[in-house]
């Protein structure tokens, strides 16, 4: 993730080549290109990854990616002309829909997207 590989505790399930984490990555930016400007880095916590390793570890697909982006780290982000919080609840009236430490107040948005990778170094314990 990031900069480089990161080494990560999985679980493969021998007659599919699907794995998952067995828990969840505490904390990882996930990069957006952007038209108009420079890519923005997104931080997302409590990662989840899922996907298919190919048979000769050649490729990853199918992968899923799902965490939550804080309202904290949504007032610290900021893309083009604004932080990420002031555009995702003033401009596009999308509240945070998740309540993270249960206090009964939403203080995170989920999120969600798919990723594939080229590459992967699979080793057996």
């Amino acid at each position: 993730f990031g900069d480089g590989a990161s080494t990560v505790d999985a679980t493969l399930v021998a007659a599919s080549g699907a794995f998952a984490f067995n828990s969840p990555v505490a904390k990882f930016a996930v990069t957006i290109p952007m038209e108009e400007g420079d890519p923005i880095s997104i931080p997302i916590t409590n990662v989840v990854l899922k996907g298919t390793i190919s048979p000769d570890g050649g490729k990853i697909s199918g992968g899923t990616l799902e965490g939550l982006l804080t309202v904290e780290d949504a007032k610290n982000t900021t893309v083009l002309f604004d932080s990420l919080y002031n555009i995702l609840r003033n401009l596009e009236h999308v509240e945070p829909d998740n309540d993270m430490d249960g206090d009964s107040e939403m203080d995170s948005w989920v999120f969600s997207g798919t990723f594939t990778a080229k590459g992967c170094t699979v080793t057996a314990k």
